[in-house]
């Protein structure tokens, strides 16, 4: 079977992973905004999908724009709104959520009220509730004694719905914790067992889906095999794998990506998966 070749002209939409993918710590990776652009000559619509909680779509809209490399009407899609979205439309009007400020407002704007892991009564959250349910995202000043009370409430019956299972993400000169690491350290006390309605979900990709503007195929980019390959998977576009470094070179036990690249603007290979001997 004669393996694929990258080509824009296959392509009507783009989806751009962000941390890692084209930007570190809101600052371009070289070569990302030449290689966006290329897209946009091509007539290509571009989507930006992150599965950030810290900062809301109309700030993260203007960054991009402020370091050249968003462009206004393009579409962004974060893991707090998918979120607050998601849970909205399943009936959940409360939450005890352990998530930075800007995910508070994306509930609240859905209609949902935020109630934080300090100050609610034990005794009246005791009970599961179908309208209440748990929430986590990753949140820098989210305290031990908070994770803990947040998976003391899901032993009693309350759904944990999260973010992403990822334990971080890249940032200039470290690694940014991410969700995945808060819900490690709830393991660590109780049997968590969340429910991830940021990437890789079928939650999130029906929201990526919904911000294409296009009818054409869709190609999606990022450095996250687990989450932004899984949303390749969902929205049945090709995946093309940031690898960076050896350190971040396909897994098996993963959903393949198709095409694999070191950074944007670098060649685009097929992914060979290793035989199995």
């Amino acid at each position: 079977m004669t393996a694929p070749v990258f080509s824009l002209s296959r392509y009507g939409a783009a989806v751009f992973d962000l941390d890692g993918t084209v930007w570190l710590s809101e600052v371009p990776i070289a070569g990302a905004v030449d290689w966006l652009d290329r897209y946009r000559d091509e007539r290509l619509t571009i989507t930006f999908a992150t599965n950030a909680t810290t900062y809301s779509i109309p700030r993260i809209t203007e960054q991009l724009q402020a370091c050249g490399l968003g462009r206004p009407g393009e579409a962004v899609v974060t893991g707090g709104s998918v979120v607050a979205r998601s849970i909205a439309v399943m009936g959940v009007d409360e939450v005890v959520a352990l998530v930075p400020p800007a995910m508070c407002d994306n509930l609240r704007a859905e209609g949902v009220s935020v109630r934080s892991a300090n100050a609610i009564d034990p005794i009246e959250w005791s009970i599961a509730a179908p309208h209440r349910a748990l929430v986590m995202g990753a949140f820098r000043d989210a305290t031990v004694g908070e994770i803990e009370i947040i998976g003391r409430l899901h032993q009693h019956g309350h759904t944990l719905y999260v973010t992403s299972l990822d334990p971080g993400f890249p940032a200039l000169g470290r690694m940014e914790p991410g969700g995945g690491l808060m819900v490690a350290a709830a393991r660590m006390l109780y049997p968590i067992d969340p429910v991830v309605l940021g990437k890789p979900s079928k939650f999130y990709a029906d929201a990526v889906a919904a911000s294409v503007r296009s009818d054409g195929p869709i190609v999606m980019f990022g450095d996250s095999q687990r989450a932004d390959i899984g949303i390749a998977h969902h929205l049945g576009a090709d995946g093309v794998l940031i690898t960076g470094s050896s350190d971040n070179q396909p897994r098996t036990d993963e959903f393949a990506p198709t095409f694999v690249t070191e950074r944007l603007g670098a060649p685009i290979t097929p992914y060979h998966a290793p035989e199995h001997r």
